[in-house]
């Protein structure tokens, strides 16, 4: 091969190796993906509500937690849990985590936080059982967050 050849040839495995690492993402588990709306008695509420100008409620952070369900006892997941896995803002409406879950039968939930970190008043949905298997995100359909009709998710 002349020397004209072996430079092209070098330039070309240069630029695979380049653009092969530009995509990589540590891949340590699964990752979960997941979207909330929240409302109350069925009607739209939104992660703030304003009544006169003003916000007179406003909910913080959607954390996803996950328990390994590897063993169940009298119809419940026994096991090691994270929680929070992660936390998103609730207005962004959704969430995705890294690839760092540990693959296997997890139980995942969520849960709602007030600005001021202490627990919400809301009504979230059941945990749901889900197999995380390494490099694959694994979906949660659209979670319901509901409001009381009778009060705020956070006290101002």
């Amino acid at each position: 091969m002349n020397r004209a050849g072996a430079r092209t040839v070098a330039v070309r495995v240069l630029i695979c190796f380049g653009v092969s690492l530009a995509g990589c993402v540590p891949v340590d588990g699964g990752a979960v993906e997941l979207s909330w709306t929240v409302r109350s008695q069925g009607d739209p509420y939104g992660c703030r509500r304003d009544e006169g100008g003003r916000v007179v409620d406003r909910i913080g952070d959607i954390s996803l937690c996950a328990r390994a369900c590897t063993v169940i006892v009298d119809g419940q997941c026994v096991g090691d849990t994270t929680c929070p896995v992660r936390s998103w803002p609730c207005d962004r409406l959704m969430g995705a985590t890294r690839f760092e879950i540990v693959a296997g039968r997890k139980e995942l939930w969520i849960e709602v936080s007030c600005p001021d970190g202490t627990p919400a008043n809301v009504v979230v949905p059941e945990p749901i059982v889900r197999d995380i298997a390494d490099g694959e995100v694994t979906q949660l359909n659209a979670l319901l967050i509901t409001v009381p009709a009778d009060g705020v998710a956070c006290v101002q």
